[in-house]
Parts: C-alpha cells; structure tokens; sequence
C-alpha cells in the first residue's frame, strides 16, 4: 500500500535535511585538512589524512541513515514523484552551508535554486 503523499514528501524532506548534516561534516573535515591536492601522491596523501577524520566517519554514518529513508521512500512510491520531491535537497543545502559553514549565497544563486524547486514541482505534477 502506498503512504499518503503528505507522508513521503515528509521522508524525502527527512532524508534531504540528513542528507545536508552528512554533506555539511564532510565538508568540514575538509576544511580541517591543509592539504593542496596537485598531484597523485597529494591526493593519496589528503585520502589517507581524510579517512582519519571522525567527522568523516560520522558524514558516512549519517549518509547510511540518509539512505536507509530513500530507500524506504522508493518501496512506496513512484521514482518520477519520489526523485522530484528530493529537489527540496537544493534548500536544505544551501541553507546548512549558509548557517553551519558561513558560506555566502548571493541573490542569484537563491533565485536559481527557486527555479530548480519551481522547475522540478511543475514537472512533478504533470
């Protein structure tokens, strides 16, 4: 039996807020690292110096989580409608990247991001 669409628009929306905690602390540990990645041995070297971050291991955790609600989600609904409700992921993004990392987004990006929304809804519902 499919769950009402209020209830997997609620899990999508979950999921996509996990989602931006799981981007949100990868990034993080990131920004921690002061590693410049120009070649091979760089990039080896920042993966390795990566993968010894908590915050890493917690953004895996938490993307796992993230996960196990989209997968719950695609037992119950359509993927056409399931994928468009996800676009919701854009808002939850930017808005953990302007207040947890201090990013700026300037007007234009906003308004992008509404067309995305507006864009994906419209395509949603016909």
């Amino acid at each position: 039996m499919f769950l009402s669409v209020v209830s997997i628009i609620l899990l999508v929306m979950l999921s996509d807020v996990i989602d931006a905690v799981s981007q949100t602390f990868l990034k993080k540990a990131i920004n921690l690292l002061s590693i410049e990645v120009r070649s091979l041995k760089t990039a080896v070297k920042f993966i390795l110096s990566l993968i010894r971050l908590k915050l890493v291991w917690l953004s895996f955790a938490v993307s796992i989580v993230s996960l196990s609600i989209w997968i719950f989600v695609l037992t119950r609904a359509e993927l056409s409608f399931a994928y468009s409700a996800d676009s919701m992921r854009y808002i939850f993004m930017a808005l953990a990247s302007l207040f947890f990392l201090k990013e700026r987004i300037g007007p234009l990006r906003w308004i992008g991001i509404g067309s995305i929304v507006c864009g994906v809804f419209i395509v949603s519902i016909s």
